[in-house]
């Protein structure tokens, strides 16, 4: 008798458990409705940032900056890029110098291996000097990005420019010039660059680039002869006047860091 009693509750409890499964998968969509939080939900907000902040993918084909350390050298400078292929981007750069580049100028002090004979040096013809105008700097690069991704981290860079300075010379080293008192200098500049790209904003479009350079500068400048006078008192004194053709020298090596701001798009 007590073993008929314990097999029949066995039975109640299988059969119980049966009518509850069945119970369960009848209403299993009624309940994912119940209890599925509402579009408004912070749970669901907070689902939605987790995935987007998971993708950090750079995913742009131009840029657009300004070389924010252009100014301390008296110039402002502007770049466009754009991707050729994934990894490799061109940049061409175009800006306009508005005073006189006294770092420009220090280079110029160092070529001390510049001896011409009864010849102006360029320190000579900068130093005494004040800008007068410019013509527009025109730049050229080309990029490649380690990451294999366009505007993405680390690149190196091979970078040609050119530009024109032309200032009004006071004096030569304290002696008077004869003439014309106009120069220019005409530089041409090559350079191997080094630099990185942060990227940043909820599209990763706002642009920071830091950069450093080694290269070459050449120069052709307005040269200025030295010839004897006689002042008013009879005197012999020296002075200089402008020829027609120009002095050539190199800067070598010489070092250019810049630090851009721009967008992506």
């Amino acid at each position: 008798m007590k073993y008929k009693l314990v097999n029949s509750r066995i039975t109640i409890c299988f059969l119980f458990f049966i009518n509850l499964g069945v119970y369960l998968g009848q209403n299993t969509d009624e309940l994912d409705i119940k209890y599925t939080p509402s579009k408004s939900s912070i749970f669901n907000n907070l689902n939605k940032k987790n995935i987007s902040s998971a993708s950090d993918e750079v995913d742009l084909n131009y840029i657009v900056k300004f070389n924010v350390t252009s100014l301390f050298r008296r110039k402002v400078m502007f770049d466009i890029e754009g991707k050729v292929v994934d990894g490799l981007v061109i940049r061409v750069g175009f800006g306009k110098a508005f005073g006189k580049d006294i770092i420009e100028s220090v280079g110029y002090s160092l070529q001390s291996s510049f001896d011409v004979d009864k010849t102006a040096s360029p320190e000579e013809i900068v130093s005494a000097s004040i800008f007068n105008s410019s013509s527009p700097k025109l730049a050229v690069g080309l990029k490649y990005f380690f990451s294999g991704v366009a505007f993405d981290g680390f690149y190196t860079e091979i970078n040609y420019y050119r530009e024109t300075v032309n200032y009004t010379v006071a004096n030569i080293a304290g002696f008077k010039i004869i003439g014309s008192n106009n120069a220019y200098f005409k530089t041409n500049g090559f350079f191997l660059n080094l630099g990185g790209v942060i990227t940043s904003g909820k599209n990763n479009n706002i642009i920071q680039e830091f950069s450093f350079g080694v290269g070459l500068k050449s120069v052709n400048a307005t040269m200025f002869k030295e010839v004897e006078t006689i002042n008013i008192n009879g005197n012999p004194e020296k002075a200089y006047y402008k020829t027609g053709s120009e002095i050539s020298f190199k800067i070598s090596p010489s070092i250019n860091l810049t630090y851009s701001f721009g967008f992506g798009f």
